[in-house]
């Protein structure tokens, strides 16, 4: 995989990156008791050299309940 983010801390981040399937990129906001990321992908999934690529998308939702 090649490619760049910046501030896993930081209140907004942005990814975007490369594989042999295609291209990567994602979202994400901080926030001190909620978080919310979003991400893109390919991925070949394929069987014996016939490629397929399967375009994905995820949503992480994170609330942080731990005392501080």
């Amino acid at each position: 995989l090649l490619g760049s983010e910046s501030g896993e801390r930081a209140t907004f981040g942005l990814r975007a990156g490369y594989n042999s399937a295609g291209v990567s990129l994602g979202a994400q906001l901080n926030f001190s008791l909620f978080g919310l990321q979003y991400a893109s992908y390919a991925e070949d999934v394929g069987l014996n050299n016939r490629r397929v690529i399967d375009r994905r998308q995820e949503v992480t939702v994170k609330i942080d309940i731990s005392e501080r």
